[in-house]
């Protein structure tokens, strides 16, 4: 059974998923293949527990002692908020790098379930999923994800502004009955017999099973989840408690080899049971037709039965994965904090795998910790590697036997080769549609001699759907030894896209050696060609004083970097093209442009404004260069914020850079 609509995070089954079926664990290469474990080690008020040592911990193999031959502590930082800069919160940086995804922190998904009801409680889902992002540590990634058929995805990102937003723009609630319609045999044909739910549980697991180094975290926001069907009530439908129980093993099973953490917050809060309680019910209930006492008393019981029915179906995966379950309580966003302070602290064991005749032969584990009051929680199954024949070829991973695709198709970058990437969209000539313009740096590809890349870019939409793809080959040239593994080297592409909000994912293979690596980001293409007034997005170049470094790009002279730190003695300028409707005939007016440059504390260090007349738009577009002054800016973090405007209309673009 298939969820309508799909499940975002890119998790459906397209050119964008995690396609390849790994049953390899992330694995320690200390020669040998190891199994790897995240464990999380709480005491009795879940609290992490810090400074054990590898022979703290005993690990057992379906039952027997294994040796831990790889170890290490992780203590996620926390937010140091009074160290950021005070617009920090609001602007995440414009280059995107491939290296977020291997370090040491939270995977967090969002989930807003269908079964959010609506009077007002779709609010409070919101709050406590904002609150989750608020919570999110400097190194963490989170995703959204919905299982209502109408849908905002947002896939991994350090971007809370761009979670908040994805969270905040529309209504979660269902226009299903509350949590009766997965309890009914299938009243709401979108989701027969819950099962969408569980499916998507299941799609969100095996899709992180491979992220290593994270701790896995799934904050579910819902009224229930359908985990149980009574004999009697399938009978009352097209019969569901078959496909239930297989659903429900099928993500247990999951759940069992992908380490994720299930936390279940109720977004009611405390409720009141029956129909007297109930502004919906006119008169309090007390003009329906009842026969006494005793049935006002039985619908009493089973509004209560159905409240915990529900109330209990969210324990379950959290008593399975070690997680929290936030119901019968107000301001459960209260709580989420509590979620992330009892992850700031795991460790890292690795055990040698056993070897098995079949793949599918799942293996369990316990870990014990020595302890008074501490519990481990980790993964409870893994799978094998599988005997080969003499002579068989060892399998390969996925990524390097797939080149490109292998390294486009993850759920994170792959990270095997360091890469950032700047994208930036400019009108184009004809037409509504734009230019993206995209600089990759893989100087991490450099070599003594030239290289030749492979470089795929691939587009998708609001809702995960693949729009636009292009392929070339670029040449690096060779680099003295010295420099070649610090040499800046960028690859330059573009891409025609409609207005609309984008992800842009791109990867770069080595044709001599079959390295490979990729890097994702966001782009939004405004309407370039028909709004009155518009504004490109910000591309940085550098170069040395009076030798100005442009290619002609379509109809825009630049050659970004993807450099935001600078010398004071270096020299950059920030370009953006400002637009009056490319595709319109009426007349130009004058557009007033200030830019200003601020500190970490918000004060201005540069601000200067300037007129764009009529004579200054060419095919109704204008260019503007601004200098940065480095040599004149203290060591620190800045803002750049270009403001435009036209007749009461205004339109801003930042940029954060750095001052060494």
């Amino acid at each position: 059974m298939r969820p309508i609509g799909g499940i975002v995070l890119l998790l459906l089954c397209s050119a964008w998923l995690w396609a390849q079926e790994k049953s390899d664990q992330p694995a320690f290469r200390t020669g040998v293949e190891l199994v790897q474990l995240d464990v999380s080690v709480l005491d009795d008020q879940r609290q992490p527990v810090r400074g054990l040592a590898a022979a703290d911990f005993t690990v057992l193999d379906n039952g027997a002692p294994r040796p831990i031959r790889a170890f290490s502590a992780v203590d996620i930082p926390a937010r140091a908020r009074d160290e950021e800069p005070v617009w920090a919160s609001t602007l995440a940086p414009d280059v995107a790098t491939n290296q977020a995804g291997v370090q040491e922190g939270r995977l967090l998904i969002i989930l807003m379930d269908r079964s959010i009801p609506g009077d007002g409680v779709t609010v409070r889902a919101q709050q406590i999923a904002v609150a989750a992002v608020d919570a999110l540590g400097p190194q963490d990634l989170a995703a959204l994800v919905s299982t209502s058929g109408v849908y905002t995805p947002q896939n991994f990102t350090a971007d809370r502004r761009r979670l908040v937003t994805a969270i905040m723009q529309r209504d979660w609630s269902t226009e299903s009955s509350g949590f009766s319609w997965s309890l009914d045999g299938g009243a709401d044909p979108r989701c027969f017999c819950g099962l969408c739910v569980l499916e998507a549980l299941t799609r969100i697991s095996d899709a992180v099973r491979e992220a290593p180094r994270r701790r896995k975290l799934l904050l579910f926001i819902g009224q229930g989840i359908v985990v149980n069907f009574a004999p009697q009530a399938a009978t009352a439908g097209p019969g569901c408690e078959h496909p239930v129980k297989l659903a429900r093993q099928k993500l247990f099973d999951s759940l069992a080899t992908s380490n994720l953490t299930v936390h279940s917050v109720d977004p009611r809060g405390l409720q009141n049971v029956g129909d007297m309680t109930k502004a919906a019910a006119g008169g309090g209930g007390l003009d329906r037709p009842v026969n006494g006492t005793a049935m006002r008393m039985q619908q009493l019981m089973d509004a209560r039965n159905s409240m915990l029915r529900a109330q209990d179906s969210l324990k379950i995966l959290p008593a399975r994965t070690g997680g929290r379950a936030i119901v019968g309580m107000n301001a459960p966003e209260d709580k989420i904090p509590d979620i992330f302070r009892e992850s700031e602290a795991y460790y890292l064991l690795g055990f040698e795998r056993e070897r098995a005749e079949k793949s599918d032969e799942r293996r369990s584990i316990e870990v014990k910790v020595a302890r008074k009051g501490a519990r481990a929680f980790a993964q409870r199954q893994y799978l094998p590697l599988v005997r080969r024949a003499p002579g068989m070829a060892a399998r390969t991973s996925a990524a390097a036997s797939a080149g490109v695709n292998g390294s486009i198709a993850g759920l994170l970058p792959d990270a095997a080769t360091p890469l950032s990437l700047s994208a930036s969209a400019f009108a184009g000539s004809q037409g509504d549609k734009a230019f993206v313009n995209i600089t990759v740096d893989a100087g991490a590809f450099a070599r003594i001699a030239a290289a030749a890349l492979d470089v795929t870019v691939l587009v998708a939409d609001s809702t995960g759907r693949e729009v636009g793809s292009a392929k070339q080959t670029s040449t690096l040239g060779g680099v003295e030894k010295s420099q070649s593994a610090s040499a800046e080297a960028n690859v330059r592409t573009q891409i025609a896209l409609e207005p609309g909000e984008y992800e842009l994912r791109v990867a770069i293979a080595d044709q001599t050696n079959g390295a490979t690596g990729s890097v994702f980001t966001y782009v939004r293409v405004p309407k370039f060609a028909t709004a009155r007034f518009s504004m490109s997005d910000v591309a940085i170049e550098a170069g040395s004083a009076g030798t100005p470094s442009l290619q002609q790009v379509e109809s825009v002279s630049v050659l970004p970097t993807t450099r935001r730190s600078f010398n004071r003695n270096d020299r950059a300028h920030a370009f953006l093209q400002v637009y009056q409707g490319t595709q319109r005939t009426d007349a130009l007016v004058p557009v007033s442009v200030r830019a200003r440059i601020l500190d970490a504390t918000g004060a201005a260090a540069r601000d200067e404004s300037l007129v764009l007349g009529a004579a200054d738009f060419r095919a109704r577009r204008a260019d503007c260069r601004i200098a940065l002054p480095l040599d004149r800016l203290p060591p620190g973090e800045y803002l750049l914020e270009i403001e435009a405007s036209i007749s009461g209309e205004r339109d801003t673009r930042k940029l954060r850079f750095r001052v060494q």
